[in-house]
């Protein structure tokens, strides 16, 4: 006697022999698990003669592989039953599978696929940045050296183009021969330059005249209360002090002019402008730039100077 037996989820129908009935099956076509219901009674109701409902530690949890599904062809005579009462069926149906470890899901099998694409291409990108950061580092290195090389190789060139040409024997004599004039002018016209001055100094103490004692008189000429400037006023030597002799210097005179406050020095040598009047009697002559003559009183037209003696004689008119 058989089971005819309907699958719930591909409404596959089934021909299982009796003797399976308690035991696990799985559907040919979707591979959904199943117990083997039992065989029913003729007098039992139709809806009786389907599958029980199945707890859910009687169903394991299986993948879907992806096979093509079987397709039982009822018109050709093939019995779904032959199949399931096949060793594989028997074997199958009296192993229990609960104890064997269930195989991955598709979702579980697709994220493993994704964690080691991610993983192989995370690898792949570190393998990249390293030999880009050789490639990096060779290429800086590489162009440091070349750029060094290159310096160094002008510079040389710089140098040895700079470098003037070797002297021949004659133009080095000849570079020699101006330096010895250049040493010899440079030392010869500091002496020379010494000679030249020490002569000067020495024809200057020799003809040089030696100045006799001098004395100093300054002082100031008015006419009627005012200042006359613009005058000359002379002071000739008549006689030496104490009757000695007048010396070679004889009645050399000394001149002064005045200012606009009509004051006056006495210059021995009015072009060396040197200060001083000769010691002894002196007579005083007064003239304006217009020629005119005063005349002095006698206690004022004779003046009389002693040695190393600085006075100040004022003319009153």
């Amino acid at each position: 006697m058989t089971i005819r037996f309907s699958c719930k989820k591909c409404e596959s129908v089934l021909k299982i022999r009796d003797e399976m009935a308690g035991t696990k099956a799985k559907c040919p076509k979707c591979k959904r698990p199943f117990v083997v219901p039992a065989a029913p009674t003729k007098d039992a109701p139709p809806e009786q003669q389907q599958e029980p409902e199945e707890s859910l530690e009687d169903l394991v949890d299986m993948p879907l592989e992806l096979t093509p599904p079987v397709q039982f062809d009822t018109d050709s005579g093939l019995d779904p039953l032959d199949v399931l009462s096949g060793p594989a069926l028997s074997m199958s149906a009296t192993t229990p599978v609960v104890g064997d470890s269930p195989k991955p899901s598709i979702a579980e099998l697709m994220r493993e696929h994704e964690a080691n694409l991610a993983s192989k291409k995370s690898r792949r990108n570190k393998s990249k940045s390293g030999e880009l950061e050789d490639v990096g580092a060779a290429a800086t290195m590489t162009a440091g050296t070349a750029s060094d090389a290159l310096t160094r190789n002008y510079d040389q060139k710089r140098g040895k183009a700079s470098e003037p040409a070797p002297l021949t024997r004659e133009e080095r004599r000849q570079e020699e021969d101006k330096e010895a004039m250049k040493q010899f002018a440079v030392k010869g016209g500091a002496a020379l330059a010494g000679v030249l001055v020490c002569g000067y100094f020495l024809i200057s103490w020799m003809f040089s005249e030696a100045l006799p004692d001098l004395s100093y008189v300054s002082g100031r000429i008015t006419v009627s209360g005012e200042a006359l400037g613009d005058a000359q006023i002379t002071f000739s030597r008549q006689t030496a002090p104490d009757g000695a002799e007048m010396g070679k210097f004889g009645a050399t005179a000394s001149i002064g002019s005045t200012d606009s406050d009509g004051k006056y020095t006495l210059m021995f040598d009015a072009v060396k402008k040197i200060e001083g009047v000769m010691p002894g009697t002196h007579k005083l002559n007064i003239t304006t730039s217009s020629g005119v003559s005063y005349i002095l009183p006698p206690d004022q037209e004779i003046q009389i100077v002693k040695p190393d003696e600085t006075l100040e004689i004022n003319i009153v008119l």
